[in-house]
């Protein structure tokens, strides 16, 4: 098992911490860092659909606002692929919620809203056969989702069996130390299917401290104190990518 990985340096962060968020400020957070991330995951779609052309279903981990799912199920190109978003449970229905109000539920349709702890269990979703879409996603937060207004106008498309998985860290590694990073990233390669594909989006730090952007900089500093991690480099990312398989084939 050698998983793909791909690293993309991200211009601007994007994650969604809600530990301490409820309410009006989930939503006013989580639109702040969707306008922050929608532009990127635009970026980096246009440049991996020919990749993504490959695929039958994007899991997006501690997906936030669902910015990187819209940007690829938006695009023309991946009109089958099909989406898990899988956050907690709060954030789940704000992501849910977001796309609908901003007119995306076309795009609902496609995606399967899944809550939980990405630190516990042994596997994320999406490591079995994906299953028939419901108009009514399935989570397992106790708060049903919010009433939908815009009627069905779409059929609801049929099971797909074929192509590879993509697991999407999107600005997660940057809010944890590197060994709760190396078992997150275990994870996702146990959950993968022969030829999945991990993709790490971040704002990279440079090997050399002092060529790093003050944007990058600044991020460090910010997680530093706000969360338990910071931004990292690609060569932590790679060395924490051959521990992750390392560690999932050990577990086989």
């Amino acid at each position: 098992l050698t998983p793909q990985a791909l690293l993309c340096g991200a211009a601007q962060p994007a994650t969604l911490m809600v530990d301490s968020l409820q309410d009006d400020r989930l939503v006013a957070f989580g639109y702040a860092m969707h306008s922050m991330t929608i532009r990127s995951a635009t970026t980096i779609t246009n440049s991996l659909v020919p990749l993504l052309k490959t695929m039958r279903m994007v899991v997006d981990i501690a997906g936030g606002s669902g910015a990187f799912l819209q940007a690829i199920l938006s695009h023309p190109a991946l009109s089958s692929l099909r989406a898990i978003h899988f956050e907690l449970p709060a954030v789940s229905a704000f992501a849910r919620q977001r796309l609908i109000q901003d007119g995306h539920r076309h795009l609902c349709r496609r995606m399967e809203f899944i809550a939980g702890d990405m630190f516990s269990g042994g596997v994320f979703p999406g490591h079995a056969p994906f299953p028939a879409l419901t108009l009514n996603p399935t989570s397992t937060s106790t708060q049903a989702p919010p009433p939908d207004p815009i009627p069905n106008t779409s059929p609801t498309p049929g099971p797909v069996s074929h192509g590879g998985v993509l697991y999407i860290f999107s600005s997660v590694l940057h809010d944890w130390p590197a060994e709760r990073n190396i078992a997150l990233l275990a994870k996702a390669v146990r959950s993968l299917p022969h030829g999945g594909t991990l993709l790490v989006h971040e704002m990279f730090l440079s090997a050399d401290p002092t060529q790093s952007s003050t944007i990058a900089t600044t991020m460090d500093v910010a997680m530093l104190m706000w969360a338990e991690g910071g931004q990292c480099t690609r060569d932590q990312v790679d060395d924490w990518l051959q521990l992750a398989v390392h560690i999932a084939r050990g577990a086989k």
